[in-house]
């Protein structure tokens, strides 16, 4: 005889907390998003240069970035399913003290190459073993945050939470290369361990600070989403596709800008640092402002931010002042600005509330394996014709925009 079906699970208490309670949870999770993506970029924009000194080869160095996205891709389901049975609050700390345990790490063995105490494949060891650390531990941030915004937002306020999370990121990024190139005049490896510390306090605030929201009844946590469900295979089809293109577009963009107008290192340099500060600054404008401001539905946000992506592609193509580019990259990060709430909050709305967990570890799991393909994909069409990129980006995204004009939104049972 089989065992009976559990009672439906309803929406937990913390979505009935009062809204002070609410921001101040809310803004503990924006303010270690914004930790996390600054001392992302400050490790980004100092790897490639610092691992060349230490003697690193650039397939070498990609394999350091590489390694992490494709450990964060398969861990985040993992942590996913680990929020629904121990907690949003347990699995987000866990995610931001690994991030200031391996970041100390990295910068540990990024100090002692530089300094010539490591050397070869002993060197490139003391860099990738802590980045797929972070890859595996660090990535529960975005699931536990992602789950707790669903927690504690009703359906009305999911889209807006949502983009607020994305522009904290966003805010991070463009905080980290600014803070990092101010540091590192000092000492080279020195923003690292800044960004280390800010997460070790941003964990300590979490752990004394941040309510937990109530956790999933035993009977509801077994289960697992799959892909094939037709509630958020949409999804999760263009999450993966718009981080591929994302990845395509940003990891091509110093070789592109270099090539394009024709510049010296230094001042390509300058021109790449502008052009992808003002696609991140074009995101949070338009996640604070539109998102939150006209409070459109996530279909509706979809369907204008792919044709908007679509155009910043074609502009891309076509530009040839430096002026031209950087609009270009601007409304690139204006319609990812729109896509990413839009994607992740109407992937939330299709489910039950004893689902969110497990979706926010499927649909986290996007961005790193788009990030783990976009970057060699990008490099050998980049290699084979410069605007192939462009023109592959440009048919991927027309038949995502046809895909989703024909699709209807799932609404949970």
């Amino acid at each position: 005889m089989s065992s009976p079906e559990p009672a439906p699970y309803r929406p937990n208490a913390a979505q009935f907390w009062p809204d002070a309670q609410k921001r101040a949870a809310h803004r503990l999770l924006y303010l270690g998003m914004v930790v996390f993506g600054m001392g992302q970029t400050m490790l980004m924009a100092l790897l490639p240069s610092a691992g060349r000194q230490i003697g690193l080869s650039e397939i070498e160095i990609g394999s350091v970035v590489t390694a992490s996205a494709v450990c964060a891709f398969l861990s985040a389901p993992m942590w996913g399913r680990r929020s629904d049975r121990w907690g949003r609050k347990r699995v987000i700390l866990i995610g931001h003290a690994s991030y200031a345990f391996t970041t100390s790490l990295f910068a540990i063995g990024l100090e002692l190459g530089l300094n010539g105490i490591l050397l070869g494949w002993a060197a490139y060891a003391a860099l990738v073993i802590p980045r797929i650390l972070f890859g595996i531990l660090s990535m529960a941030i975005h699931p536990g945050s992602s789950a707790y915004i669903a927690d504690s937002s009703t359906t009305a306020e999911r889209t807006n939470a949502s983009a607020m999370l994305g522009a904290a990121m966003n805010i991070g990024t463009i905080l980290g290369p600014a803070v990092g190139a101010l540091i590192a005049v000092y000492d080279l490896v020195a923003p690292l361990f800044l960004a280390a510390a800010i997460s070790a306090g941003v964990s300590v605030f979490i752990a004394l600070k941040l309510p937990e929201t109530e956790r999933l009844p035993a009977a509801h946590v077994s289960g697992r989403l799959k892909v094939g469900d037709p509630r958020i295979t949409p999804y999760v089809i263009l999450a993966f596709a718009v981080f591929l293109v994302a990845a395509t577009t940003n990891q091509t963009a110093g070789f592109f800008i270099q090539d394009r107008l024709v510049l010296e290192t230094p001042a390509a340099a300058q021109m790449v640092g502008i052009s992808l500060a003002a696609s991140a600054a074009a995101s949070i404008l338009a996640q604070i402002f539109i998102v939150r401001r006209l409070r459109l539905p996530p279909m509706m946000l979809i369907r204008i931010g792919l044709p908007l992506a679509l155009a910043a592609q074609v502009l891309l193509v076509v530009a040839g002042s430096p002026s031209l580019l950087i609009a270009g990259y601007a409304v690139f990060g204006a319609a990812l600005g729109m896509l990413t709430p839009g994607v992740m909050s109407g992937a939330s709305l299709a489910v039950r509330p004893e689902e969110q967990g497990r979706l926010a570890g499927l649909i986290g799991a996007m961005p790193p394996l788009g990030f783990a393909v976009g970057p060699m994909l990008g490099a050998v069409l980049y290699q084979a014709l410069p605007l192939s990129v462009f023109l592959v980006n440009v048919f991927l995204l027309a038949g995502l925009a046809i895909y989703v004009f024909r699709l209807k939104p799932h609404r949970p049972a």
